[in-house]
């Protein structure tokens, strides 16, 4: 939350200030027009606001587009109690900036709760068309499978070049429950 509010200002402080620079309030400074040179001409934004590194150069509209449902997404992250996020209301773990960390986190909250060692538990994933909860799972949306489909959580070779996904249910499972 904390870089997205970072970044968020950073944001809003660019704007504001080109705003002044073109309504000939005050006089632009080499990041106001750096900002407003990359937004018109290059129809990009600035390094600096975004945290993530991506493999491809989004264009300013779709930039600006995916950090609104980032935030979006936060903001649902924020209201929601510590022990429910991810549980009884799915979330878009590609809009997390440290997806990985929070996958780590639900793991290590399941090996406290069943009071066994991390390393003892195993990542079970089920894909389904329900964003209801299976127990003690998180639940994600917002997923993409390439190369291949799922029907009913078993997945096969294709020729479709991808099938969107609606829930991935993750499970950290003993030795002894996968077994049963």
């Amino acid at each position: 939350i904390y870089l997205f509010k970072k970044v968020h200002s950073s944001i809003r402080e660019d704007i504001k200030n080109a705003q002044e620079y073109l309504d000939g309030n005050q006089s632009g400074s080499n990041r106001t027009r750096e900002v407003l040179r990359m937004l018109g001409a290059e129809d990009r934004v600035p390094k600096w606001w975004d945290i993530q590194p991506r493999p491809t150069a989004l264009s300013a509209s779709n930039w600006m587009q995916d950090f609104i449902n980032r935030v979006e997404g936060i903001n649902e992250i924020a209201k929601t109690p510590p022990k429910e996020i991810g549980r009884k209301k799915p979330i878009w773990l590609g809009g997390l900036y440290s997806p990985e960390a929070f996958v780590a986190a639900s793991r290590q909250e399941i090996a406290r709760s069943k009071n066994c060692a991390v390393d003892s538990l195993s990542l079970v994933v089920t894909i389904d068309d329900s964003g209801d909860s299976l127990g003690d799972d998180f639940i994600y949306h917002g997923f993409t499978l390439f190369g291949a489909e799922c029907d009913q959580s078993k997945l096969s070779l294709s020729d479709l070049e991808f099938q969107k996904l609606k829930f991935a249910h993750f499970q950290w499972k003993s030795a002894k429950e996968r077994k049963e």
